[in-house]
């Protein structure tokens, strides 16, 4: 099994003995390999104790990390569309410029509303990530009707005006 970096496709790390890539990925951790850029994705990581590892710009869209702890995890432009993120442990990690677009995450640290045509995140109660945008809260918030339709167009604007005051209701609630 190998570990591959996802934007040059080069081997990070190989194992010709592991069994399932939760064991190769937990073996490249206790050997300290660098697996930042890995290409993780599609990758079942659940129960995995991948603290304190650096996975900046790592893909790992569609990875199942139910359950697992990446407390202290430096996520900073980590790929983690339509993954499943249920009771992940989050604290202390660096969530900075993760894209979480369709993530199911664990209403601690991310906090996933599904409002219909967009699924919502709330990250570390400073950002928001609506689809594929993420803006500061307090941004999208300010923003005009013109501000919304210059970044996704009219059907935006009407679901805008309609979820902008349940979204700050919700959102002044669970802080």
């Amino acid at each position: 099994m190998k570990i591959y970096n996802n934007i040059t496709k080069d081997i990070i790390y190989q194992d010709c003995n592991a069994i399932s890539m939760q064991g190769l990925v937990e073996q490249a951790i206790n050997q300290e390999i660098d697996l930042s850029y890995a290409d993780l994705s599609h990758t079942d990581l659940s129960h995995t104790d991948l603290s304190h590892t650096d996975l900046s710009y790592a893909n790992l869209s569609h990875t199942d990390l139910s359950y697992a702890n990446l407390s202290h995890t430096y996520l900073s432009y980590t790929d983690l569309r339509y993954a499943k993120l249920h009771d992940t442990d989050l604290s202390y990690t660096d969530l900075s410029y993760t894209d979480l677009h369709d993530a199911i995450c664990n209403n601690r640290e991310v906090k996933t509303i599904q409002t219909g045509k967009y699924i919502v995140n709330i990250i570390n109660d400073i950002d928001i990530q609506i689809g594929c945008k993420r803006f500061s809260i307090e941004d999208w918030f300010d923003f005009t009707d013109r501000d919304i339709l210059l970044i996704d167009g009219k059907g935006a604007l009407n679901w805008w005006k309609k979820w902008k005051p349940i979204l700050k209701a919700i959102i002044k609630e669970v802080k």
